[in-house]
């Protein structure tokens, strides 16, 4: 009785052990079933959130190309000169991109040359090396002919030295043809080198051709801007129209932005920090000199000012973002060229217009301090610079009073 006792508790003890590991089992597996539940509401989120990302991107893109074209046939109508400068301007911006990638390309195929000289240098030696050794070789192999084999087999009576001998000519035969197999091996890879070498050489000699070609045609291109500048200045001579092709210019830009805001009411703002927080903290996008101030009078006597500030500064200068931000524009606008315009939240943009060269497309997210395009004149502008601005909503602030330093 007693053991049935012992025996009957032992089972409930086990039974109530394994039920307990049961019960763990079962909470571990619902957590689990909960987990997976949530890590697929959270990826289907994600999905969702990214596929809403695209549509709305695709629906600005939309918007603002529907409202480029309208500004385009409003320019084509007042202004043929216009019309004209903005093709002129992608064409050289097409050009400056296609010697761009071919600098790079040459810079590319010198490092792949001067690699390949010294992988030619480092072979010249192993294979010097290796003829020394080769001629070493071949010495002790005509010396020892001088007492053939079959003469040391008849005149040695040691037959253990005879048999050292024979050794010892037999891993003289293989020292031999494995110096002539790594000879050959080598010769091979340097004549191997030397066309690779040769080749790379008529890629750098088509590329620098081709570069050639594209910088005379840059040449034609700003020549032809240079007259077109110039027929559009002589146009406008009098203060009236001058004030007219102002306001038609900022008329197409004021039309951008307002199109721009519209649509980034709805759009997702996932930006890392408030822009209002950088206020006297932003670097300047180029260094030059500040040519045109905030404010200043854009005509002596007229109402019209700068709504922004104009950098004067070399030409193919990079540009930086000051804050990171997203492109919602990068095209080409009257009077302000080919214009890069970077949304940074709560309705705070940023403008950087008249350049020579745009390197992020619409819906690309962009640190700051990231090249987003190069100074040049676009637009018909007198010298190469920068002209930037810093918007909230439609007002345009001070950019100066963003910065670190009062001058760039």
């Amino acid at each position: 009785m007693t053991q049935y006792l012992l025996t009957t508790n032992r089972n409930y003890r086990a039974f109530s052990k394994a039920g307990y590991f049961v019960r763990i089992f079962h909470h571990i597996l619902g957590l689990l079933i909960i987990a997976s539940l949530v890590i697929g509401w959270s990826t289907e989120t994600h999905a969702a959130s990214l596929q809403q990302q695209q549509s709305d991107l695709r629906k600005l893109q939309k918007r603002i190309n529907n409202l480029q074209k309208q500004i385009r046939k409003d320019t084509r109508q007042r202004d043929a000169s216009q019309a004209m400068m903005e093709r002129i301007d992608q064409d050289i911006a097409r050009t400056q991109k296609s010697i761009r990638f071919n600098q790079q390309g040459i810079s590319e195929s010198n490092h792949k040359i001067a690699a390949l000289e010294e992988e030619q240098d480092a072979a010249l030696g192993r294979m010097g090396e290796q003829q020394k050794q080769l001629a070493a070789m071949l010495k002790l192999t005509y010396q020892n002919q001088q007492t053939p084999a079959i003469k040391l087999i008849l005149n040695e009576q040691d037959p253990g030295k005879l048999g050292r001998h024979l050794v010892y000519y037999k891993h003289i035969m293989q020292a031999q043809e494995t110096r002539i197999d790594l000879m050959t091996e080598q010769v091979r890879t340097y004549v191997g080198l030397l066309d690779k070498a040769k080749l790379e050489k008529s890629n750098l000699q088509a590329l620098q051709s081709k570069n050639r070609e594209s910088l005379q045609e840059l040449e034609k291109q700003r020549a032809q801007r240079q007259t077109l500048v110039a027929q559009l200045a002589a146009n406008i001579k009098d203060q009236t129209r001058e004030m007219q092709s102002l306001a038609a210019q900022e008329k197409a830009l004021n039309q951008i932005v307002s199109e721009l805001l519209k649509t980034l009411e709805s759009f997702p703002d996932t930006r890392q920090q408030a822009f209002k927080n950088f206020r006297g903290k932003l670097v300047w996008p180029v260094q030059g000199r500040l040519h045109h101030s905030f404010g200043q009078p854009r005509i002596r006597g007229q109402k019209a000012k700068w709504q922004g500030v104009f950098v004067a500064t070399q030409r193919n200068t990079e540009i930086r973002a000051v804050a990171y931000g997203r492109v919602v524009y990068a095209d080409w606008l009257p009077g302000h060229g080919l214009i890069t315009i970077l949304d940074h939240g709560d309705k705070y943009l940023t403008l950087y217009a008249n350049t020579e060269m745009l390197f992020k497309e619409v819906g690309t997210w962009v640190e700051a301090g990231e090249v987003i395009a190069t100074v040049g004149d676009s637009g018909g502008m007198s010298k190469t610079g920068l002209y930037f601005e810093i918007r909230r909503g439609k007002s345009a602030l001070n950019p100066q009073s963003w910065f670190k330093t009062r001058q760039p």
